[in-house]
């Protein structure tokens, strides 16, 4: 049973948002992954063509449900991590399979627990608003690290 007081859990804070500007980009929001205790957001921005960041929008749910699995295991950080990189690359194995000339950027977000993981391809970027003035968190884009600005 969960408290009166306490805070909600950290999925129920997010959201995707995205500008589409030429009607290449997909958001992708699934409350609960397969077995997992957790919730996938993700947007993908295609190059020549949507078609590419749709089939990804249709592919990465159940890739990473798939290797999430299902159990308590299957939300621990370390499984999520290795499950979203491994999601990532059999995604992408489907695209290049698929596309011969478009592809897309894709920025993901693992919520499970009080955990959140972040992994982007392209240079395509997440930025996390703390909620506290002056301090955000930033991954990709043209940069290869996780930022946190103060």
């Amino acid at each position: 049973m969960v408290a009166p007081d306490a805070p909600p859990p950290l999925a129920s804070h997010f959201h995707v948002s995205f500008c589409e500007a030429k009607g290449e980009d997909v958001s992708i929001v699934c409350k609960a992954v397969g077995g997992a205790a957790a919730a996938l957001y993700a947007v993908a921005d295609g190059h020549n063509g949507g078609q590419a960041a749709k089939h990804v929008a249709a592919t990465l749910p159940g890739e990473l449900a798939r290797q999430l699995g299902a159990g308590p295991a299957a939300a621990e950080d370390d499984a999520v991590l290795r499950g979203l990189a491994r999601a990532f690359v059999a995604t992408n194995d489907s695209v290049t399979s698929t596309f011969y000339q478009g592809g897309c950027t894709l920025t993901a977000a693992v919520v499970s627990g009080d955990t959140l993981t972040l992994a982007n391809v392209g240079d395509s970027r997440a930025l996390l608003d703390t909620g506290a003035p002056g301090r955000s968190a930033c991954i990709g884009g043209r940069s290869k690290h996780v930022s946190l600005v103060l």
